[in-house]
C-alpha cells in the first residue's frame, strides 16, 4: 500500500512538473514589420504591421495571405507592394502615405482585395476585390 502510495505521488509530481514546462496552445498574432533596406519580402502568412514604420523595399501578399496596416506606414522612393491572390486590410486610424510629395506610391493588386473600414457607428467598410478575370468583381460595400 506504501509503495503505491509513493508511486502514484511520483507520477503525479511529474506530470505537475510537466505541465508547468509545456508550451501554451493559444493561437499568437504574428506581428512583423516591412523591409527597411531595399530588400523583397514575400507574405505567405497572416502580418500585421503598427506603424509608424516605412516600408523600403517590395512587399509580395500571396497564398491567400491578409496583411494588416495598422498606424502609418510611410512608403519609400521605389517600394511596392504587391497583392496576389491575398488581401491588404488598412485599419480605421490607418494610413500608407508617400515618402514625398513628389512622388506616388504604388500598391498593385492581382486577385486579392483590400478593405477598407469607414469611421462610422457599426462595422461599415469598402472592400475592393481584384481579379485577372474581372467579370463579378468590383467594390462591395458592408453596412455592419
Amino acid at each position: 500500500m506504501r509503495r503505491g502510495l509513493t508511486l502514484l505521488t511520483t507520477i503525479l509530481l511529474i506530470m505537475a512538473t510537466s505541465a508547468l514546462n509545456a508550451p501554451s496552445l493559444q493561437q499568437l498574432d504574428f506581428s512583423s514589420t516591412p523591409p527597411d533596406n531595399g530588400n523583397s519580402i514575400t507574405i505567405s502568412s497572416d502580418e500585421t504591421w503598427t506603424g509608424p514604420l516605412t516600408l523600403d523595399g517590395s512587399v509580395i501578399i500571396n497564398g491567400g495571405a491578409t496583411l494588416t496596416i495598422q498606424g502609418d506606414i510611410t512608403i519609400a522612393k521605389g517600394s511596392s507592394i504587391s497583392v496576389e491572390n491575398g488581401s491588404l486590410e488598412v485599419g480605421e486610424s490607418a494610413a500608407l502615405k508617400s515618402e514625398s510629395t513628389e512622388q506616388s506610391m504604388r500598391v498593385n493588386f492581382q486577385d486579392g482585395r483590400i478593405n477598407i473600414p469607414l469611421d462610422e457607428y457599426g462595422n461599415n467598410s469598402i472592400t475592393f476585390y481584384f481579379s485577372t478575370d474581372v467579370t463579378g468583381y468590383g467594390p462591395t460595400f458592408d453596412n455592419g
